[in-house]
């Protein structure tokens, strides 16, 4: 019994084992079929990558037998998949075999990937094509080197953008060449075109004598004639004659003012103008044609007018007669006004003179033409009213001459108004001066005890400022100092000065209001610009109404003659010594201050020079001079001039400028040394 129960025991335990091991098997075999069915998952989104890639991919063994290849390489040549696997790459496509194959065996003897190499083939529709190569070699699960695999990318859109771009680029080049010689032959044209031209005005502005002297004398004996005993018939021819030389004059008038405006050579003389005696003269002159056309002549004038203003009257007279002239003659029912107010809304205060006609108007397409030379708004105007088409074209020129403009509103058939606008500078002796133009007076004292040689000094930099106050001061001067436009204002606000010195450091638009405040409410006192050089800058400072622009470096000769010409004969400075025992304490206060700025400023230079910027490498010797000439300081001088000379020559090189710099440095410490051991005064 016992053993038949063991049997049992055994047959059981086996087929447990055996139930467990085909379990196992069965979980085996489906583990193995899902491993399948990945790797065929895996498989064919790898050949799906592998064909979509826009890339050629070829696999080929050490003989050129191609392994794979992808549908973008098919592509390429022409051919399917099917057809070139097993193929030998050489011999299908023998025209690049020789390079491929040098290159193929390179890498698999290497072992190194040839990349980035590009490549020209002829695809199979004939077509030249372009491709970026990778060649990689092929290894097997042992890591030998059994092939390569070549990665190619189609290139060529962009290599022909490449080359229509070096082409265009070409082509912009050799472009940019016939240019730049057309520019440069136009140039020339130009120039000689503008030197035929001024030499045509100049002889034009200079024989006006000539011209004028025998259509005077024609214009004399006529009158003179009219007033003898002449028959109607004769009168009438004299009087023809008389127009006839009279209109002649006129256009040989305004043909000349034309030349000399063109030619520079029409002078300006600005003077004290009386508003109300030039409206009066031009209502005389020209109220007698208006009437003659059955005109009315209408004159209007502003009560908060000053009396008087600066400009020049002769040519202001002769804008306004060619404007009303030109209204006269264009208008044939209605009236002729001129109105003339001030208007102080813009920045600059100015006078405006409207000159309004009822005439036969201006489109506005027209009216740009009509300031232009012999030009007029129609042909079919030019034969109905007459003209040389100069008047307006002298007119606006001339009142841009004067600091103005004109500007005309107009329309076809409604009339026209020329508007001539000039800068409103009033003498302080007008009535309705800046209080009424709603403008704060500057104190301007009267009393007979004011100061004399009182001299406001505006500059920003401090050494400056320094230096020029010492030399004006041992000229005997008094001299007051402001370091801002607002300082300025202050001072002229408080106190009398005989002259204005303003540096342009204070900047454009400060010192180009600080000129129209004073020249507006004091345009009696001389104002005087220093700037760095007196270069085509200076001259726009003239024009905006300084008298007299001085060019650093200052020396005191040069400042004490302009001192002298702009001073009364009673307050000239008197000539400077030298000596320190003539220093009041202010001013050896000011020789302190400036000396112990020396090492300072010469580390300033140092560090210009480091950075070789040489134009402020020039202000720094111009300052050096300044100060050495202010402070007697001679060797000082000598040395700042020598290299200020070196600078604007340009012909040192940067070891020769170190050396000067190095040089006036040492100089600098030197000279602040002795001046520190100096004793002070008790």
């Amino acid at each position: 019994m016992r053993v038949k129960h063991s049997e049992t025991t055994t047959d059981k335990t086996l087929q447990q084992e055996l139930s467990d091991t085909q379990e196992t098997l069965k979980q085996s075999l489906e583990g193995k079929q899902q491993l399948i069915q990945k790797l065929k998952k895996t498989r064919r989104e790898y050949l799906a990558i592998f064909d979509s890639v826009p890339a050629m991919i070829w696999y080929r063994d050490r003989s050129g037998r191609i392994l794979k290849v992808n549908q973008c390489a098919a592509d390429s040549v022409g051919m399917s998949i099917r057809s070139l696997v097993g193929k030998n790459y050489y011999e299908l496509f023998p025209d690049g075999a020789k390079r491929a194959l040098q290159q193929d065996l390179e890498v698999m003897e290497t072992g190194r990937p040839l990349l980035g190499q590009l490549r020209s083939f002829t695809a199979y529709n004939g077509l030249k094509r372009w491709a970026l190569v990778d060649r990689i070699p092929l290894r097997d699960e042992n890591g030998r080197i059994t092939g390569v695999m070549v990665f190619a990318i189609d290139i060529t859109d962009k290599k022909r953008a490449e080359d229509d771009l070096l082409k265009a680029k070409s082509q912009l080049e050799q472009t940019n060449r016939h240019l730049k010689a057309a520019t440069e032959q136009a140039r020339l044209l130009a120039e000689k075109a503008t030197r035929s031209n001024q030499a045509k005005s100049e002889l034009l502005a200079s024989s006006s004598h000539d011209i004028r002297t025998p259509m005077n004398s024609i214009i004399g004996f006529t009158e003179i004639l009219m007033d003898t005993k002449l028959d109607e018939e004769q009168q009438e021819y004299v009087k023809t004659i008389h127009q006839a030389a009279k209109g002649l004059l006129d256009l040989i008038n305004d043909i000349l003012d034309f030349s000399r405006i063109e030619a520079g050579k029409l002078k300006i003389e600005v003077i004290s103008c009386a508003i109300a005696e030039l409206v009066q003269e031009i209502r005389v002159m020209m109220e007698t044609q208006a009437r003659k056309k059955g005109l009315d002549f209408i004159i209007q004038m502003d009560d908060c007018l000053p009396k008087t203003f600066f400009t020049d009257p002769t040519r202001l007279k002769q804008c306004l007669i060619n404007l009303i002239g030109n209204a006269i003659k264009f208008t044939d029912t209605g009236h002729i006004a001129l109105r003339v107010r001030s208007d102080n809304r813009a920045e600059q205060p100015c006078v405006r003179f409207d000159v309004e006609d009822t005439g036969i108007g201006i489109s506005p397409d027209k009216q740009d033409i009509i300031f232009k030379s012999f030009a007029q708004a129609d042909i079919s105007t030019c034969r109905q009213y007459g003209g040389t088409g100069l008047g307006l074209a002298i007119t606006r020129r001339l009142a841009g001459l004067l600091g103005g403009d004109v500007r005309l509103v107009s329309e076809a058939g409604q009339g026209s108004t020329f508007s001539l606008t000039l800068p409103l500078f009033v003498p302080r002796t007008a009535e309705h001066g800046p209080t009424s133009l709603g403008l704060r007076p500057m104190r301007r004292d009267e009393d007979a005890n004011a100061a004399c040689g009182h001299i406001l000094l505006a500059e920003k930099a401090f050494p400056s400022q320094l230096t020029l106050a010492l030399m004006m001061r041992r000229f005997g001067l008094d001299v007051q100092l402001a370091g801002t436009a607002e300082q300025v204002l202050e001072c002229l606000d408080e106190q009398t000065f005989d002259l204005i010195f303003l540096d342009e450091g204070l900047g454009f638009e400060q010192v180009k209001t600080l000129v129209h405040t004073i020249r507006y409410q004091l345009p009696e006192i001389p104002l005087i610009l220093v700037a760095d050089r007196d270069d085509e800058p200076a001259r726009t400072w003239r024009q905006m109404g300084f008298d007299e622009c001085l060019s650093r470096p200052l020396s005191r000769d040069q400042l004490y003659t302009v001192i002298s010409h702009y001073l009364p004969e009673q307050t000239s400075p008197a000539r400077p010594a030298v000596r320190d025992s003539d220093l009041s304490e202010q001013d050896m206060a000011c020789v302190e201050s400036l000396l112990k700025q020396l090492p300072e400023l010469a580390h300033g230079a140092r560090e210009v020079l480091m950075h070789s910027d040489m134009d402020l490498l020039a202000r720094f010797a111009e300052l050096f001079s300044e100060i050495g000439q202010t402070t007697g300081q001679s060797t000082l001088t000598e040395k700042a001039d020598a290299m200020l000379n070196s600078l604007r020559e340009g012909g040192s090189s940067l070891q020769e400028l170190t050396l000067a710099v190095d040089q006036l440095c040492d100089l600098c410490n030197q000279i602040h040394q002795t001046q520190c051991a100096k004793p002070k005064a008790e």
